[in-house]
């Protein structure tokens, strides 16, 4: 009986015709014409030799990949930052191909549902930008692309507007001053001390200090005798299992020695001074480079007076060499040190204060990146559509002063926001006509 009233329940809903007639309160399928729920954003940092990928609204990446991809045609792997391809159209097959292990491999998402945000220096060549969004938009067909200063990024994950941005890259390290989300272009410092220079300078004490250790004999041979044991691909992990930034404090106490296996037969004897001083090289000044906390002084002295007691009080580091134990540490006794010199006299009353950031300082810009990814309204004010790329072939630049290319930029509507909101034109009165505040600028502050 139970179930002869199921089936006169369920008959009494259906159609004249014979089909299922749906109530007014079950969700069908969308009418056509309406944008689709918002899927999120998918979040790239690019860097030198690892890239961070996820979606937005994640509190770290799914995924960290090398920069790299193999290419059949050239027989070797490539590098997306490689200085050898210059040409666009060699560019654009590695960015075809690196991006599509990203959407199929990775991430597993269709491209044509997401929209992009890509967090870069501000700095980034503006071929490597072109290229980037023309693979994203031509060959992929993705909505938006938003192309996310990294300082500006990094705010986001701190919830302040004024910072001294310190990011220890793999090339180089740079650092640049924002104050009330304005960054002080003159006060951008670049430096070539950065974690290449870290693998230099532990290559180095490598073979001059270090001993192989045979398993069976348990002899210990000098490390000049096998080179072939140093090979670049093993120092980031030497780095991660044994080194660190070593205090002034300390004096000339060394750290105890560490052995690091190899393979089956060898080992790798490390003594306490290389584990100690691998990591020199950012604070000391060479020939070619300056440190980086003159780096830091430096970018300082071109800050506002007024501005330069706030900004030092909000110091945030990131990069993948920043994990080092320490380092923020060392960091700050180099430059209150440093404050001696006659050239930063004027420095000597400010105090150093360094933000610990919510996650790992090798993927907090892409955090930040996330962050800003959540906030649909803000990310599509900033973004490029595929139609209005189509018309130009190329992206603004972020130093443009041309209002006529950013005013005639398409706005794409969606759809938990009226349609009079987007009324007007310009990006500025839609934005003060929602009351919401204005996204962090990356103009110079005028004198």
């Amino acid at each position: 009986m139970a179930t002869t009233r199921v089936t006169k329940s369920i008959s009494s809903e259906s159609s004249p015709t014979g089909g299922v007639r749906r109530t007014s309160g079950s969700p069908g399928r969308p009418r056509t014409g309406l944008i689709p729920h918002d899927k999120g954003a998918v979040v790239l940092d690019i860097g030198h030799i690892y890239t961070r990928i996820g979606l937005s609204n994640e509190p770290a990446p799914r995924h960290i990949i090398k920069s790299q991809v193999s290419m059949k045609p050239y027989g070797e792997i490539l590098n997306v930052w490689d200085k050898k391809y210059i040409n666009r159209d060699e560019l654009y097959l590695i960015f075809c191909r690196f991006l599509s292990e990203i959407y199929i491999q990775y991430l597993m998402v269709n491209p044509r549902e997401h929209r992009v945000v890509i967090v870069e220096s501000i700095m980034a060549p503006s071929h490597f930008r072109n290229t980037l969004a023309k693979s994203l938009f031509v060959h992929f067909s993705v909505p938006n692309v938003c192309f996310f200063p990294l300082h500006l990024a990094c705010l986001f994950t701190l919830g302040r507007s004024t910072a001294l941005v310190v990011d220890i890259g793999y090339k180089e390290s740079s650092i640049l001053p924002v104050y009330e989300g304005v960054a002080i272009i003159k006060g951008w410092q670049v430096t070539g001390s950065g974690t290449f220079a870290l693998h230099n300078s532990l290559h180095t004490l490598l073979q001059e200090k270090a001993t192989l250790l045979s398993s069976q004999s348990g002899e210990s041979v000098p490390m000049t005798e096998f080179k072939d044991f140093l090979l670049r691909d093993i120092l980031p992990d030497i780095i991660v299992k044994t080194c660190f930034v070593r205090p002034l404090s300390r004096g000339d106490e060394v750290p105890p020695d560490v052995c690091y296996p190899l393979n089956s037969n060898y080992s790798m004897n490390i003594t306490g001074y290389i584990r100690s001083h691998a990591a020199d090289s950012f604070f000391t000044e060479s020939s070619e480079d300056v440190s980086v906390c003159e780096c830091i002084l430096d970018s300082l002295l071109q800050c506002p007076i007024d501005c330069r007691c706030e900004i030092s009080n909000n110091i945030i580091v990131v990069g993948g060499s920043a994990c080092l134990p320490g380092f923020n540490w060392r960091l700050k006794e180099e430059l209150v040190k440093l404050l001696d010199d006659p050239k930063y006299k004027s420095l000597k009353s400010l105090n150093f204060k360094f933000h610990v950031p919510p996650s790992s300082p090798n993927y907090t810009v892409w955090q930040g990146g996330s962050i800003f990814g959540t906030f649909e309204v803000g990310v599509l004010e900033r973004s490029v559509s595929r139609e209005d790329f189509k018309q130009k072939n190329s992206l603004p630049e972020w130093m443009s002063c041309n209002p006529e290319y950013w005013e005639t930029l398409k706005y794409v509507p969606t759809r938990k926001l009226p349609t009079s909101a987007f009324s007007s034109s310009s990006p500025t009165q839609r934005r003060d006509s929602h009351k919401i505040a204005p996204s962090p600028s990356i103009t110079p502050l005028q004198k």
